[in-house]
């Protein structure tokens, strides 16, 4: 196998040789878990990232009938029927044997005849991270801030402008939007509100709204109770915005959410409770909220495609920072 060749014509007529084995490495040092069937819904290819998630070696699933390992409970839903149904890409959240949750999404390939001839699926964790202080990180961040005045360094007096603001407005417990152009470090400023903030002492959680498709950010966020939907957690999941609690939460990219969301979001700053997906009952919550676009926000608001979930409007522009000690 690792003679074969891969050949692809670029524009200049050059040809690019690419051997199955090299492809077979790169696939395999992919973040997302990679996996291929055919036409018969047999397993034909699957990375290192598929073997982590389920615990099975390559060996004792090539050849093999999707259906077989759906069966013995490695995965649930199965999202095959779905995509052999519809003919067209697919998303849905499952949960593995080890109790995991992926995002999983299943590109069918089309031959002339529109039949399907290959279906390529991925499977990556939710993605929004966990940024916990323990008590000795926390008080050398205080410790720090003490003597830098600041964890990020600047010699640009705009930039020095706004951190002041920030300073100001961390104490403030108010609904901040920051909104920028891409790599003007909007996560960077939100975890320093926060750092500086009454929930200081509390979880930040971060997530991206854009890399979550609309039907499954809804229970990322709010959570879901025992059996709200096909494949959920028998015991029901926390969302993010319960485990914020007494934190802040950062919700980057608040331009791309759904109406449905923009008002779940708002019950949330107004009245401090929302509903799990699937729940009957209200449960409370104190959490601070920061978002952050790069899109024009405010003139969304005046078109009324976007409701106002924010009090304080914090501006970036791309100006020259570093984090302290970094360069």
């Amino acid at each position: 196998m690792g003679g074969c060749l891969m050949k692809e014509e670029t524009n200049h007529h050059n040809t690019i040789e690419m051997r199955i084995d090299m492809l077979e490495k790169i696939l395999d040092n992919a973040s997302n878990e990679i996996y291929v069937l055919d036409e018969n819904r047999c397993i034909v290819f699957c990375n290192k990232v598929f073997e982590n998630h389920y615990g099975l070696k390559r060996s004792e699933v090539i050849g093999k009938a999707n259906e077989e390992f759906f069966n013995q409970g490695y995965w649930t839903p199965s999202i095959v029927p779905l995509v052999f149904e519809e003919k067209k890409a697919v998303t849905i959240k499952q949960t593995t044997h080890y109790g995991g949750e992926l995002i999983t999404t299943a590109i069918p390939l089309l031959n002339s005849a529109q039949e399907i001839e290959l279906v390529v699926i991925t499977g990556h964790e939710p993605n929004y991270k966990k940024i916990r202080y323990l008590n000795e990180q926390r008080n050398k961040d205080d410790n720090d801030m003490h003597t830098s005045g600041s964890p990020i360094i600047t010699n640009c007096e705009k930039m020095k402008n706004l951190l002041a603001f920030c300073t100001k407005i961390a104490s403030v417990d108010s609904t901040i939007l920051i909104q920028g152009e891409s790599g003007t470090g909007k996560g960077v400023f939100a975890q320093y509100i926060h750092s500086l903030s009454q929930q200081k002492s509390g979880p930040f959680l971060a997530i991206n709204c854009a890399a979550i498709p609309e039907e499954l950010l809804e229970s990322e966020l709010f959570g879901y109770s025992q059996g709200a939907f096909t494949g959920a957690s028998k015991a029901g999941k926390i969302g993010l915005i319960e485990s914020a609690h007494n934190g802040t939460l950062f919700l980057d990219e608040i331009g791309e959410i759904s109406p449905k969301i923009q008002a779940k979001l708002l019950q949330v700053i107004q009245e401090r409770q929302f509903l799990p997906v699937g729940g009957r009952e209200m449960k409370k919550v104190n959490i601070r909220i920061i978002t952050a676009t790069n899109r024009n926000l405010l003139d969304m608001v005046e078109k009324n495609s976007f409701g106002r979930i924010y009090t304080i409007v914090c501006m970036l522009s791309k100006s020259k920072f570093r984090r302290s000690g970094k360069e």
